[in-house]
C-alpha cells in the first residue's frame, strides 16, 4: 500500500516509507501546491507515484532474487542428500572436510555473483542452532569464517520462524541492525535476511540456509531523488531504515523514539485507517485522495 501527502512546507520535501512486515509498502510525498492548477497537481501526483512505484519494483526485485537464491540452495541435492536424519551437524559422515569445502565454494560463488549479499550461512539444529558454515564479506574480501568463530543462532526469530516453514517456503526478515554475539555491530549495518529450511530425504528439517543482504546497497537508488525531493524508508514501528540524514536512521533500534512518529505523529501514518469523519475522500484513477483542509494539504493513497 502506498500513501502520498502533498502539503506546503518551507522546503519542498518528499518521503517514501517502506514497511517490511508482509512486504507492505507505505509512501508519502510532500510538496507545495498553492499556486498550481488542479490539473497540474494531479499530473504531479501521477508522476511522483509512478517514480515511487518504479523504485519500489526495483526493491522488490532484490527481495525476489534473495528468495530464489535461498530456495535454490536449501533445496539442492547437495544438502538434501547429505543429511539422512533430522539431528543436524552431529550426524554427517566422515567425509565432512570435503563436503564442507564444496559447500564453501558454492557460498563463495554466490557472494561473487551478488555484490549486495553480505553473508551466507548454513545453521544446524544441534548445539542451540550452531552455524555449520558461514561465508561473508570482510574488508572487500570473501572469507570462510573459522570454525572456532562460528556462533549459536538458535535464539533468533529468523531461525525459529524459518524452522516452521514447509518445503519451498522462505522467510523474509524485517530490516534490522546486524548483531555479532548479540551486540549491534559498529559501524551500523542494516540487513535484510532471506532464510529457508533444509529438509532431508525423510522430509525432516536438518537446518536453515540464511542470506544477509546489505540493505543500504539495495536502496541506494532512493538517493537519486528529483530536485527538491528526498526519500526515506521506515518500518511498521516508524523507525527510519533509510533517511537522507543518517543521524535520523534507526533511532528506535538504538533506544530512542521512532523518527517517523516524531515527524508526523499528528497525521497518523501508521494507522490502518487514515480517513476520519472530517476528511473528504475523492477517487482519482487508482488513487484515493484524502483532503486535509486545515493543513492545506492532501493525502494521496495508492495500493500496489
Amino acid at each position: 500500500m502506498l500513501h502520498y501527502i502533498r502539503r506546503s512546507l518551507p522546503a519542498k520535501f518528499a518521503l517514501f516509507a517502506f514497511i517490511i512486515a508482509g512486504i507492505g509498502i507505505l509512501g508519502i510525498a510532500f510538496y507545495s501546491f498553492h499556486d498550481a492548477s488542479s490539473l497540474l497537481r494531479q499530473q504531479s501526483v501521477q508522476r511522483l507515484s509512478s517514480e515511487l512505484q518504479r523504485l519500489t519494483l526495483g526493491l522488490n526485485e532484490n527481495i525476489t532474487r534473495m528468495r530464489n537464491d535461498v530456495e535454490r540452495i536449501a533445496g539442492s541435492n547437495f544438502l538434501v542428500e547429505r543429511y539422512q536424519t533430522a539431528s543436524g551437524y552431529d550426524e554427517i559422515d566422515a567425509d565432512e572436510t570435503s563436503w564442507r569445502e564444496n559447500l564453501k565454494i558454492r557460498f563463495i560463488s554466490l557472494l561473487e555473483q551478488r555484490p549486495g549479499y553480505l553473508q551466507v550461512r548454513f545453521i544446524g539444529l544441534a548445539d542451540s542452532g550452531m552455524e555449520i558454515l558461514r561465508v561473508e564479506r570482510q574488508d572487500n574480501e570473501i572469507i570462510s569464517v573459522a570454525q572456532d568463530k562460528l556462533q549459536k543462532k538458535g535464539q533468533y526469530a529468523y531461525v525459529n520462524e524459518t524452522l516452521k516453514l514447509d518445503v519451498d517456503e522462505q522467510y523474509i526478515s524485517p530490516v534490522e541492525l546486524n548483531r555479532e554475539h548479540g551486540i549491534i555491530s559498529r559501524p551500523l549495518q542494516p540487513v535484510m535476511r532471506a532464510a529457508a529450511p533444509v529438509f532431508n530425504l525423510q522430509g525432516k528439517v536438518s537446518g536453515v540456509i540464511v542470506i544477509n543482504i546489505n540493505f543500504n546497497l539495495i536502496v541506494k537508488q532512493f538517493l537519486h531523488a528529483p530536485e527538491h525531493v528526498s526519500y526515506a524508508i521506515a518500518d511498521k514501528q516508524g523507525d527510519y531504515l533509510f533517511h537522507f540524514d543518517k543521524e535520523r536512521r534507526f533511532t528506535r533500534a538504538l533506544g530512542g523514539e521512532p523518527g517517523l512518529i516524531q515527524d508526523f505523529s499528528s497525521v497518523g501514518l501508521l494507522h490502518s485507517s487514515l480517513a476520519s469523519p472530517r476528511q473528504a475522500v475523492t477517487k482519482i484513477s487508482d488513487f484515493k485522495v484524502l483532503k486535509l483542509p486545515e493543513e492545506s494539504a492532501s493525502l494521496i493513497v495508492r495500493y500496489l
